[in-house]
């Protein structure tokens, strides 16, 4: 009898190892209700993961995020895209093919444009793409922030996310990329100082008022050097006033018409637009 229960214990406790370890190895496609096969710059091909509930925001494949950093990263989404009218998505994986090509885009960052393809609804979006397998971060914009303008916000973006992805704070990294991106074209943000620029600020207006004050000096020290000159009374003599007459004439200059042009782009679910982005290792 006690052999019976010791062989249950046992196997209990291999069936526990073994979903725990099932757990950690699964792709991150089993999650999925569907995957796409696309083709990578050099020929190799990926599996990205197609969703049906498009509503979610924070897919982690990878297992980075606990519930409840899961649950309050999708409230702060939710606050930004209600102010930005975007999309914003954040994806954690491990099955990203380890790059092995030199040109072009990487995998890293073709992965999460061909994610937000397939799975984003808005044409205007980001994405957050934290790659485990290359320890990649990557960050992309589309639509209105798909420009080449804002790839060097992008790639700023992904730079400071390093740190706190080398120590394996995930939820930390995320967080600032979303205060980041609720910053983008944010005009009061930018008027805000910061500590930097306000001792910058202040070492220089102490620089101009330097300045200021030797030129003052100095303009002062010739002015007490120059002799006084006496003042001479005048008596007016005579005024003239001659008046020029002017005259304008005017052309008028007959203007051709002209029709103007109709600029229209594809949807987002097409594929069109153009990406901005920004990658960094960690």
């Amino acid at each position: 009898m006690k052999k019976m229960r010791h062989l249950a214990g046992m196997l209990a406790a291999l069936l526990l190892a073994l979903c725990c370890l099932g757990g950690v190895i699964l792709p991150a496609t089993a999650f999925a209700d569907n995957t796409i096969t696309f083709e990578l710059s050099d020929g190799q091909k990926a599996v990205v993961p197609v969703v049906d509930d498009r509503s979610q925001r924070v897919y982690d494949y990878a297992g980075l995020f606990s519930s409840s950093e899961k649950a309050e990263l999708a409230t702060t989404i939710a606050k930004i895209e209600d102010k930005k009218k975007c999309e914003v998505m954040i994806l954690s994986t491990n099955d990203v093919p380890i790059n092995t090509s030199g040109s072009g885009k990487s995998y890293s960052r073709l992965y999460a444009e061909e994610f937000m393809k397939q799975n984003a609804e808005n044409n205007d979006a980001f994405i957050l793409e934290i790659d485990m397998a290359n320890r990649k971060v990557v960050a992309v914009g589309h639509g209105k922030y798909g420009g080449t303008k804002y790839n060097d916000t992008m790639q700023k973006i992904t730079d400071s996310l390093t740190n706190d992805l080398k120590e394996g704070k995930y939820a930390d990294a995320a967080r600032n990329f979303l205060k980041q991106v609720d910053g983008i074209d944010n005009i009061l943000k930018r008027l805000i100082p910061t500590v930097p620029s306000l001792i910058i600020s202040a070492i220089l207006a102490g620089i101009v008022l330097l300045i200021l004050v030797i030129i003052h000096n100095s303009s002062r020290a010739k002015v007490e050097k120059q002799v006084r000159k006496e003042e001479f009374e005048y008596e007016q003599t005579g005024h003239d006033q001659i008046y020029m007459g002017t005259r304008t004439q005017v052309r008028r200059i007959e203007r051709s018409s002209g029709g103007g042009s109709d600029n229209s782009g594809g949807g987002f679910s097409g594929g069109g637009g153009d990406f901005s982005g920004g990658e960094s290792s960690f």
